[in-house]
């Protein structure tokens, strides 16, 4: 059985087109997951591979594949409390995706995936690029995104749902990501676009305003943000943020106050 699900793993790595995770797939994956080996025999895989990485890098689609299937096996394993695993396999797979060849919008990707990346810090700082190289397309439909293919999952729902939970790092990086892009120059139309999409996922998901302003987004538009051109586009924000947000949430943080001072006048 061991082998049988090794070679399987294997063949959607190395063969499957950008389309992996299709239903059907993720079906079959999910219930080879309920196997402990499973996890085991890609670990196995990854581990056996990492002294010739060098060949996984010169292939994007390849170490995204690898890196997607390893975040649902992790994520499927961490819903079904299975906590072991191996930190050396781990540490590759975070290699891999630091180094740059990972890329979040080439090929589908589960929400289960997306989840358990989002919730690992050590590669927050790769998470931020990936995200602005989505706010960046300005193919925008509605509250989805269309970014590469019409198989891509990772739309404007589903990343206002991961900023709306406490249980990984969505929020912070947002704010992180725009404080990031503030303090350097001629950075005004990253920092448009970053803004309009918070705004957009706080209508989708107004709880994303209670996460966004517990993690200080209301400091970052006082202190970084406000110019001509910037104005309007806070302008949305703030207004999405003030008719959402909990007012608990908004009395901890007195930036508020002048925010709203600043838009006023």
């Amino acid at each position: 059985m061991n082998c049988q699900i090794h070679l399987t793993l294997i063949a959607l790595i190395n063969n499957s087109p950008s389309s992996l995770l299709t239903n059907s797939c993720l079906i079959f994956i999910a219930r080879l997951a309920d196997d402990n080996m499973a996890l085991a025999s890609l670990e196995q895989y990854v581990l056996l591979n990492s002294s010739d990485s060098h060949n996984w890098t010169t292939d994007s689609l390849t170490v995204t594949r690898l890196v997607n299937l390893y975040s649902l096996l992790r994520g499927l394993g961490n819903m079904n409390y299975q906590i072991h695993y191996s930190r050396e396999a781990e540490e590759i797979i975070f290699k891999l995706i630091n180094n740059g060849e990972w890329d979040l919008l080439s090929a589908r990707i589960h929400t289960v995936s997306l989840k358990w990346l989002f919730q690992q810090e050590n590669i927050i700082n790769s998470l931020s690029h990936q995200i602005l190289k989505f706010c960046r397309n300005d193919n925008l439909e509605g509250d989805d995104m269309i970014i590469g293919n019409s198989n891509q999952t990772v739309n404007v729902q589903i990343l206002a749902e991961l900023v709306s939970t406490e249980d990984n790092y969505g929020a912070r990086l947002f704010v992180c990501l725009l404080a990031q892009l503030a303090e350097e120059e001629g950075q005004e139309h990253d920092i448009i676009s970053v803004l309009n999409l918070m705004a957009t996922m706080i209508h989708i998901c107004p709880a994303a305003s209670d996460q966004l302003s517990l993690h200080g987004i209301g400091t970052t538009i006082r202190t970084c943000c406000f110019s001509t051109a910037t104005f309007m586009s806070i302008l949305v924000l703030v207004f999405n943020t003030l008719s959402s947000v909990h007012p608990k949430t908004l009395s901890t943080d007195q930036s508020w106050v002048a925010v709203t001072m600043e838009v006023s006048n």
